[in-house]
């Protein structure tokens, strides 16, 4: 199957590409930028380079697949944006999987002791407000808890019947709450076995969307908390008021 990758969840812009052709060795092609800013500009040319790069054309997509979060806001509307635009262009069906799930699989990847059926990686990412975005995956790269928002002293909590091994730009606040109650948690990969901050892994989730069943072009944006920034609700229309009752005409003499 050929299959469109696309992440801009958090610090990276990621594409790749599964192209089969007859005679041809390699099956994947993919880019990656670290930004914090400017994943919009960047990701469509980056689809162009990549899809030239193994010189696919549109039409040959038969699936796009998106992490969908969680994420910064910005970055995850992005990478939803640009998968449903293409999906309903393309007329092709997209599968979106989370970025803490795809950050996890390439974890177990390159962590040699994550191996038995009782060990599982405890993806965390800073969400802010002293909380963390979180998510553990097995050997197999099954989710087992789902995206999560909560407290590092929460995540350390999670699985009690499996050896985590923690990722992720929290991951020594999680494994220092584990070990107040109790509970050793591996860390300290990134820089070894991983980049020193990992992004969500697109060939992962490339591989992901071969085996699950497409979502439709609505493929929603997982934000897990609403943005930080709101409308001001009836501050507008009073300071509009008061400004026009301010100004009166002068009368004519």
């Amino acid at each position: 199957m050929n299959i469109l990758g696309i992440d801009t969840c958090f610090n990276a812009c990621s594409v790749a590409v599964r192209f089969e052709r007859p005679g041809v060795a390699q099956t994947v092609w993919g880019e990656q930028r670290l930004m914090t800013t400017g994943h919009a500009e960047q990701l469509m040319p980056m689809i162009d380079r990549v899809m030239r790069s193994a010189g696919m054309a549109f039409a040959d997509i038969e699936r796009i697949a998106v992490t969908h979060g969680p994420g910064t806001f910005t970055g995850t509307r992005i990478s939803v944006a640009a998968a449903r635009a293409l999906s309903l262009a393309l007329r092709v069906p997209v599968a979106g999987f989370s970025s803490l799930r795809a950050i996890g699989m390439l974890a177990i990847e390159r962590i040699p002791d994550c191996s038995g059926d009782r060990d599982a990686v405890l993806v965390v990412r800073d969400a802010r407000r002293d909380e963390c975005y979180a998510e553990v995956v097995d050997v197999r790269g099954a989710s087992l808890t789902g995206p999560l928002l909560l407290s590092a002293q929460a995540a350390a909590a999670l699985c009690p019947g499996y050896r985590l091994f923690a990722v992720g730009t929290m991951a020594d606040q999680v494994a220092e709450a584990g070990r107040d109650r109790g509970r050793h948690i591996v860390a300290g990969f990134e820089g070894c076995f991983l980049p020193e901050h990992a992004e969500p892994d697109i060939a992962s989730v490339i591989g992901l969307a071969q085996l699950a069943a497409p979502l439709d072009a609505l493929v929603r944006p997982l934000y897990l908390r609403p943005p930080d920034a709101k409308p001001q609700d009836g501050k507008s229309i009073p300071r509009a008021a008061t400004a026009c009752t301010a100004i009166r005409p002068t009368s004519e003499t």
